[in-house]
């Protein structure tokens, strides 16, 4: 019976790689031609095969003096670190600036994407190939939260208040309210002044 790990790559090798066989001439053989055989994956949805698996699409919400600060990120945990090292190495491939870490807490391997270039890099990269409520996600966020975030709309109240409908949707994926700040929170906060 084949493993769960012979069974994943055996998936990635039918949605996205290719096996080869290619000869080559090649004078130090007995018959002066070589035989090579290779596997090879594209490494974009191997990367969303890891992030439909173990990561999480993020908005944060930092109060600092005089207002708040909206930001976006993703992060990708797992307990093996040789995955994590796996993983970070197709970032860097990929040129996508990203941080690694491990958590004394959980146990946890991170990876965390944070600045909003990377993760719009990110996700554009992977989306194709995102299953289910990742794809979905991915969509809100690169189709209604960073084209916003570009437009400076979340330095303004009622930017941030538009902005935070898209959050509290992105959040109903991950199984609904995710800290305290949602789009209730800041209509109740300015209201009172």
């Amino acid at each position: 019976m084949p493993s769960s790990e012979t069974k994943w790559l055996g998936g990635f090798t039918s949605a996205d790689g290719s096996i080869s066989a290619t000869v080559k001439k090649q004078k130090d053989t007995m018959i002066g031609y070589h035989l090579s055989l290779r596997a090879h994956w594209s490494q974009r949805p191997i990367l969303a095969g890891f992030f439909d698996g173990d990561a999480t699409i993020t908005s944060f919400i930092k109060h600092r003096r005089g207002g708040y600060e909206l930001g976006i990120g993703t992060q990708i945990g797992n307990k093996c670190c040789l995955i994590i090292d796996e993983v970070s190495g197709i970032l860097t491939n990929l040129e996508i600036e990203h941080t690694q870490a491990r958590s004394k807490r959980d146990g946890m391997n991170y990876i965390n994407v944070n600045k909003r270039s990377q993760v719009e890099k990110l996700l554009r990269l992977i989306q194709p190939y995102l299953l289910g409520s990742k794809r979905l996600q991915a969509e809100i966020v690169l189709n209604e939260i960073i084209p916003r975030m570009k437009k400076n709309l979340h330095l303004t109240r009622e930017g941030l208040l538009d902005i935070m409908s898209f959050v509290d949707k992105l959040n109903e994926y991950k199984g609904g309210l995710r800290g305290k700040y949602n789009r209730d929170y800041f209509i109740k906060e300015w209201i009172k002044k």
